[in-house]
This record gives C-alpha cells, sequence and structure tokens, in this order.
C-alpha cells in the first residue's frame, strides 16, 4: 500500500510539471491577455491620466478597476513591453512582451505553491500521508481552472496566497504583518475586505489598530511615494468613484453593467431572473430599484448569518470553514465574478479533505460538506455549457457550499470534546 502510494505521487508530480510547461506555452501563446490591462494601467499612471476611464466599445465600464496599490505590484512587470496601438481593449497590444508574460506566469505559479504551503501549515494531520493525498486531490479537482486562471495572466491566485499570508500571521498573533498582507490582497481584489469582520470577530481591538496603520500605509503612503501624494489622492477618488461607488453605493440595477455568463456572482445570477439583453440595452421583467434592492438584502443577509456563524463557534477545528465562507463571500457578493476565480476551489477542496479526515467530526457532516463540494465541481466541469452557464449552476451550488459551511458553523458539534479548542488558547 505504502509502495503504490509513493508511486502515485510520483505520478502526480510528473503531472504538474507538465502541467506547469503546458500553462509556460498556453500563457506565451495567449500573449498576457489580461496583463496587458495591468500594463495598460501603469501606461496611464506614468501619463499622469487615470486609468479609470471608460473605453471604447463597452458602456461605462472601466477597463481597469484595481486599487492604486495594485500598480505599485504590477511596476516591476513592465520589462520591455511597449504599447503599439490605441487604448481600446479590442485592439491593446504591446510589442516586447514576452518577459512580461512570463515573469508574471512565474509569479503565478509562486503563487500556487504558497497556497499548497500556507494549506499544509494551516491544516496538519495525524499523517503527512494524507495531508499529501488531500493536496494531490485538491488539486486535481482545481487544475481546469487554476490552468484557466494563469493562461488569462489573471491574478487571483496572488490574491489568495497575500490573503492566506494574512490569515497566517493572524493565527501567529502577528497583527501588523497580518494587516499588512491583508491590505495589499484587497489592492488585488478588493472584495477581500469582507474578511475585515471574520478578523474583526475573532480579535477586535488587536487587528483594527494594526488594520488602519496598514491601510493608510498600503493605500496612502506607498502609493504616494511612487505617484506622488496629489496624484494617488486623484486615483483614489478616480477608483472610488469608477469602481466601487456604482454597485456599493448604487440606487437602481440600472448602474449594474455586466451579466455577462462568465460571471457567475450574485448580481448576475440574480439579474438574469429579471433582466434580459445586452450590456447597455437591458430590459426588465420589474422596476430595476427592486432588483437592485432585493439583491441588497440578499447580500446583508449573507454577511451576516456568516459573521453570526463564526462568532457563534469559536473552535479552532472549525477555523478552515470560517476562512471557507468568508472566501466564498468574496465570490458570491460582488457586482461580477468570472469563472476563472474558481481557481480558489484548490483551498476550498483541501479545507473540506483535511475536515473529512478529522476522526471526531460527525460523519454527517463530513458527508455533507463532500457532497456539496462535489457539486461545485461537477458545475465546474460543465461551465462550458452555455444553458447552465445561462441559469447560473455554479453560482447555485457555490451558494450551496457557502449554505451548508455556515450551517455546520452554526451547529458546532463535534464527537469529541477533547480535542476542541478555542482560538483564545
Amino acid at each position: 500500500m505504502f509502495k503504490k502510494f509513493k508511486r502515485s505521487e510520483k505520478i502526480f508530480a510528473l503531472f504538474v510539471l507538465i502541467f506547469l510547461i503546458g500553462m509556460s506555452f498556453a500563457v506565451k501563446d495567449r500573449g498576457g491577455k489580461d496583463l496587458k490591462i495591468f500594463l495598460f494601467g501603469l501606461e496611464q499612471t506614468k501619463k499622469y491620466q487615470s486609468p479609470y476611464e471608460r473605453y471604447p466599445g463597452d458602456t461605462d465600464r472601466p477597463l481597469y478597476r484595481y486599487a492604486p496599490g495594485f500598480l505599485v505590484l504590477q511596476a516591476p512587470y513592465v520589462l520591455k513591453s511597449k504599447n503599439v496601438s490605441p487604448l481600446e481593449f479590442s485592439d491593446l497590444e504591446y510589442e516586447d512582451i514576452e518577459p512580461s508574460v512570463m515573469a508574471w506566469y512565474l509569479t503565478e505559479v509562486l503563487a500556487l505553491f504558497m497556497i499548497a504551503w500556507f494549506l499544509w501549515k494551516f491544516f496538519p494531520s495525524l499523517s503527512n500521508e494524507a495531508d499529501r493525498k488531500h493536496m494531490m486531490i485538491s488539486f486535481l479537482l482545481a487544475v481546469p481552472m487554476i490552468g484557466y486562471e494563469i493562461s488569462n495572466c489573471q491574478s487571483k491566485l496572488v490574491a489568495m496566497a497575500l490573503m492566506l499570508a494574512a490569515l497566517f500571521f493572524f493565527e501567529k498573533n502577528r497583527m501588523l504583518l497580518s494587516a499588512f498582507f491583508f491590505n495589499w490582497a484587497m489592492t488585488v481584489y478588493i472584495p477581500l475586505v469582507y474578511f475585515l469582520l471574520y478578523f474583526l470577530i475573532k480579535n477586535k481591538k488587536g487587528f483594527l489598530l494594526s488594520f488602519v496603520a496598514m491601510f493608510l500605509f498600503v493605500f496612502f503612503l506607498i502609493p504616494s511615494l511612487v505617484f506622488g501624494f496629489e496624484f494617488n489622492i486623484f486615483l483614489l477618488k478616480q477608483w472610488f468613484l469608477r469602481c466601487i461607488k456604482p454597485f456599493a453605493f448604487a440606487t437602481s440595477y440600472e448602474s449594474y453593467t455586466d451579466l455577462r455568463v462568465s460571471s457567475q456572482s450574485l448580481p448576475s445570477a440574480l439579474g438574469r431572473i429579471f433582466v434580459y439583453g445586452k450590456t447597455g440595452s437591458f430590459h426588465y421583467l420589474i422596476s430595476p430599484v427592486w432588483i437592485h434592492w432585493i439583491i441588497k438584502i440578499v447580500s446583508a443577509f449573507l454577511v451576516l448569518v456568516s459573521c453570526w456563524a463564526v462568532w457563534k463557534n469559536r473552535r479552532k477545528a472549525y477555523r478552515g470553514l470560517g476562512y471557507l465562507v468568508f472566501f466564498l463571500l468574496a465570490m458570491l457578493i460582488p457586482q461580477y465574478t468570472l469563472t476563472y476565480t474558481w481557481a480558489w476551489m484548490f483551498v476550498f477542496s483541501y479545507v473540506i479533505l483535511s475536515l473529512s479526515a478529522d476522526t471526531d467530526l460527525i460523519l454527517g457532516q463530513k458527508k455533507f460538506l463532500l457532497v456539496l463540494l462535489s457539486f461545485v465541481f461537477v458545475s465546474i466541469s460543465l461551465v462550458g455549457v452555455r444553458f447552465l452557464s445561462v441559469h447560473s449552476l455554479l453560482f447555485w451550488s457555490t451558494l450551496f457550499l457557502w449554505g451548508g459551511s455556515v450551517f455546520i458553523l452554526a451547529r458546532g458539534k463535534r464527537g469529541s470534546k477533547e480535542r476542541c479548542e478555542s482560538f483564545s488558547r
């Protein structure tokens, strides 16, 4: 049995190697599809122009949608790349972009290995063999979306690595370091802001002061040193007005801009029930104001129930589910969440598989979580079927996983009390 498992590890290592080599060719072939957007943002700031203005061919959605701090992280990746086309997304072309593409590819590979390392540290079981098995299965379940994410030169793996670093240092009671990585994670993917509620539930005073200090450092001080104080303030205002306000402070669904089937977030899924047509020419079955408030009420419910479940269950054995619930919030609630974000399935799978190996967790809870995880995996596998995407199968399966995780957190029953440890220890 042991020799057979060792052989499977070698086969898995070979598979990962072949996958990464294949991805290097895929990334080069696609020519840095989304990396061009990052480079566009940097090019605009070099000219002291806003990267958040809308681009021709779309309604009111800016091409670049990241916080100014992300521009700082992206600056080293310019290398030899140079724009050689009008600043329109459909024609956005660069020459000598290959070094930038490969540098970003290596960064994403590093982020992937960082994620695996953090998972290994977070959820050690009684057996290293079991941990390795969970790692292999989790990667295989997520590999389609990991490939999609990497081939597009996206940033969600980087955001996940930074967020896991924040959680890692939080567990070590290193609040300044935790807040530092948390704020950088938000510059990459702002919906991770919901984790602020998680941190405050677990450590109200200690984390809040660190968060404020690092927020000023990451969002104000560092970009101001790079771009200048006045221009950074201008960028922050533009980012808020163009990227945050249209959804967070909207009063009607008319200000929403995305119904692409590749978006599987709550606003997109509910929007497809009450709205039809293309972006810029929506037709509403009910008032867009009512649609907006339905989305806001459901979103508030998801956030409040998540906070309640994490607050109610402070046992260390369940912390993985607490992470899972808030990562799911960061996927479900944004105005749109494109399918490559489900590369995070790597983390979700490992958390649930680790819990399923816990001998003290109730058997029914294990089976329940595994069934929900399987439902999400099937939905990912069928994401190319347009009919199912139009009916938001991936969203609903992910919502069910959120609901199951919250339910088990709220019940918080285990087979043995001896291994239940409080976060306060």
